[in-house]
């Protein structure tokens, strides 16, 4: 037996191609508008990635500097009482790009009795100032 007419002429039948793609899938304006919406979330997630390299990168930097600088200070006291003036050098390996400045000054608080020295260390990496740390104590004897 044959179906009925109302079925062949179905909106979903191949013979209406328009309303069969009204009724499913999406249209070329959504695709475009998600595509853009992926596209500045994936922007703005490399950005942050790199961001978040690069203050790792600065963050390894500074825990180097102030652990020359702290080693730095050490050998420094290691005498009763360092002699004045200033003194400058590099690391050698592994931490060849850091430089370091030691100074020694007497301080106002000095007297006949006591000597206050003031000791400081600054270790360096590079030309900004932010690539430096110091390091500053006193000592007394």
């Amino acid at each position: 037996m044959r179906p009925p007419f109302s079925v062949l002429l179905s909106p979903f039948s191949s013979r209406h191609p328009r309303a069969a793609a009204g009724a499913a899938g999406f249209t070329l304006l959504e695709v475009l508008i998600a595509v853009a919406i992926l596209g500045t979330t994936l922007v703005a997630v490399l950005q942050l990635h790199a961001s978040t390299v690069s203050m790792a990168a600065r963050a390894e930097e500074l825990a180097t500097g102030a652990r020359l600088a702290k080693s730095r200070m050490v050998d420094l006291l290691k005498d009763s009482t360092p002699a004045s003036g200033e003194e400058e050098g590099d690391f050698v390996a592994p931490d060849p790009p850091y430089h370091w400045t030691t100074r020694v000054e007497e301080t106002p608080y000095s007297t006949q009795q006591v000597r206050v020295v003031e000791v400081s260390v600054e270790v360096s990496w590079g030309p900004a100032p932010n690539e430096r740390v110091r390091v500053r104590t006193y000592r007394v004897k």
